[in-house]
């Protein structure tokens, strides 16, 4: 800050001074040195799902499971495989591909979170299926033994230019072969990792590096197969799929089993 008072005193002492032709002024500037500061705090605000090709585009995929906090998951999916013949070969089975509430077509299933910590200490994302699926009103065939979940064509997404703070997808392809064992599916070391990602587990028509992984679903006659909760037709999505082995038994009921995602901080 300069004070005017003081320039313009020192401007008068000067010029009775003056020995020669040439005008001298000298200013004194008196300041003071004032704080500006800014802190930020860890954001507990929530962050609603959005459109895995287009992180900038927030939707509504139904009922959303979620968890709370600065690091967090935003959006869990329920992966379904529907209703199959029973087969004595051996199958593969094609998951249901995320659907949405609003006019967004079928995307790949995908998991979404969020770390809003201030210290950017890396996390770790890791999924365990907790036991074989599983059915209590089978009366002989209560599990189906062999039977393996794999998730693929993994690739990570964010709304923001983040180069250089993308996680690492640690496996493309996983495979859940024992039950209660923990997979890391992508980490972020240290200082890396920030903000929303999405993770998508397979590919859209709009990826322009990788074929689709979206099929759709047809009645014998051709027509599309429509979903009675979102009513658009139904696709399904090679990124994530269930083998079963023919040898085993089977009964006509609905087989389940849990899939439990875990966010860590990896400091």
């Amino acid at each position: 800050m300069v004070r005017n008072l003081n320039k313009l005193g020192l401007f008068i002492t000067l010029s009775f001074a003056i020995t020669s032709s040439t005008w001298i002024s000298a200013v004194s500037a008196d300041s003071l040195s004032g704080d500006a500061s800014v802190r930020f705090n860890a954001s507990d605000n929530p962050s609603p799902p959005v459109d895995p090709d287009n992180p900038d585009k927030v939707i509504d995929p139904g009922e959303v499971v979620k968890t709370e906090g600065p690091l967090r998951l935003d959006f869990v999916p329920k992966l379904s495989f529907g209703y199959r013949v029973i087969s004595d070969q051996d199958q593969r089975y094609n998951v249901k591909a995320q659907q949405f509430v609003s006019d967004t077509p079928a995307r790949p299933n995908y998991i979404q979170l969020t770390d809003n910590r201030w210290n950017m200490g890396g996390w770790r994302l890791t999924l365990q299926q907790e036991k074989q699926f599983y059915s209590a009103e089978a009366k002989e065939a209560k599990e189906l033994k062999g039977a393996v979940i794999t998730f693929n064509q993994q690739s990570i997404h964010s709304a923001y230019d983040l180069d250089g703070y993308v996680p690492e997808i640690v496996k493309e392809d996983i495979a859940l072969n024992e039950m209660g064992a923990s997979y890391t599916i992508v980490e972020a070391s240290e200082n890396k990792g920030p903000g929303t990602w999405v993770i998508k587990f397979g590919a859209s028509d709009t990826d322009d590096d990788k074929e689709t992984s979206l099929i759709p679903v047809l009645h014998d006659n051709g027509k599309p197969l429509i979903d009675d909760y979102y009513q658009k037709p139904v696709y399904e999505n090679t990124g994530i799929r269930l083998s079963v082995p023919g040898s085993i038994n089977k009964e006509a009921v609905k087989y389940s089993t849990v899939l439990v995602w875990t966010l860590s901080e990896l400091t």
